[in-house]
């Protein structure tokens, strides 16, 4: 992941998006980051009100918090301005006001494909920060337990990457899910008994992974089943309050597509998700 130094995060300003403005918010305390706020109407006839309650919430915040602002109210094509802002900014940050996030819409634009389109990482924010910031005090809102779901591949060491980027001070676990399908595909033609050694060499595997691309102080996990439901588990197991996944890319040209794994953590977590762009690989001339 890119480094960070500018966070574009996308109203409306209802209880999840003044959610994800707060998150957002904290994050940039932490890290340092310019923050700018973004609210897009439909209806043109809407954006004074629009501006002043991104205006009035970005002064909270710089009183708050001691950040630096940027609010900004707009009409029109919420994609193509989530595209010229995210030109500079390396971080987009949504708010989800249900469970299953995938069904919400941002300005007439379905969640799913506004993080299929972003090239950079999303954050979606699905905890609670509005009662901290109501108790008076500026909450510190750094993550504490993070999940970053990794594949064996050479992929794996920067997804962890990222997430200790994201959240310094965490307990950081790395997990990769064996799935049944794999697991048989290790243990054909031998006996049960063998599933431990096939989990063994997936851990063995997994720590070599990171010691070779860098720990970053993460604890390597392996669970066995449906990747879906060993994620999910293991995010209540910690508990997470941040899981780091993955997105894979069409093609050069082409956007991104969420797996399965994604959308189903997307639509079941209860802790935020932070979604990154994974790069397609591209075959080289044999």
């Amino acid at each position: 992941m890119a480094a960070i130094t500018e966070v574009l995060v996308v109203g409306p300003l209802s209880t999840a998006g003044s959610n994800a403005v707060r998150r957002a918010a904290l994050l940039a305390r932490e890290h340092g980051w310019a923050l700018r706020v973004l609210q897009v109407e439909r209806d043109p006839k809407l954006l004074p009100a629009a501006q002043h309650a991104v205006t009035e919430l970005a002064d909270q915040l710089r009183g708050r918090l001691g950040i630096g602002v940027d609010a900004q109210a707009a009409s029109g094509d919420l994609l193509k301005h989530v595209a010229a802002h995210m030109r500079t900014c390396g971080l987009l940050v949504v708010g989800s006001s249900s469970d299953n996030a995938l069904k919400q819409q941002v300005a007439g634009i379905a969640l799913d494909r506004l993080i299929r389109l972003c090239r950079a990482p999303a954050l979606v924010v699905k905890r609670g920060v509005n009662a901290a910031f109501a108790q008076g005090a500026a909450p510190d809102g750094g993550y504490a337990r993070v999940l970053a779901c990794v594949d064996l591949e050479p992929s794996a060491p920067a997804t962890v990457a990222a997430a200790r980027a994201m959240a310094p001070g965490a307990g950081l676990e790395a997990f990769h899910a064996v799935s049944v399908k794999a697991a048989e595909a290790r243990t054909a033609g031998r006996e049960p008994s063998s599933m431990p050694s096939v989990l063994g060499q997936a851990r063995a595997a997994l720590a070599q992974l990171l010691d070779a691309g860098g720990r970053h102080e993460a604890t390597p996990c392996v669970g066995f089943g449906d990747p879906v439901d060993a994620v999910l588990s293991r995010q209540r197991a910690l508990p997470a309050d941040l899981v780091v996944i993955g997105k894979r890319q069409r093609g050069l040209l082409a956007d991104f597509f969420l797996g399965r794994l994604t959308r189903e953590v997307l639509m079941q977590c209860s802790a935020d998700v932070l979604v990154l762009p994974r790069a397609a690989v591209v075959p080289q001339a044999s």
